[in-house]
């Protein structure tokens, strides 16, 4: 989901959200482990259960609206760390 923000945000704002990721110790796992989001690692009816206002709830919402999977994009080309 970063990635895609990423490609739909201005280059100053994904360095930003690098940086806010960077100043917590989740944030700086999840850039550092580059972990795979796909239909294989996440339960979208779980994600789809989940309270408002959650991540994980507007993720699911966003891939129903766009009629997609987590498997329908391409791969995410690398981005700096610092």
């Amino acid at each position: 989901m970063v990635a895609a923000c990423g490609e739909t945000a201005a280059g100053s704002t994904l360095i930003r959200l690098r940086d806010v990721m960077l100043d917590s110790s989740e944030g700086r796992r999840i850039l550092k482990d580059r972990p795979r989001v796909s239909s294989k690692t996440l339960d979208i009816k779980w994600l789809s259960n989940l309270p408002d206002n959650t991540f994980g709830k507007a993720y699911a919402r966003w891939l129903q609206a766009c009629k997609i999977d987590p498997d329908s994009r391409e791969p995410v080309s690398r981005f700096p760390l610092r």
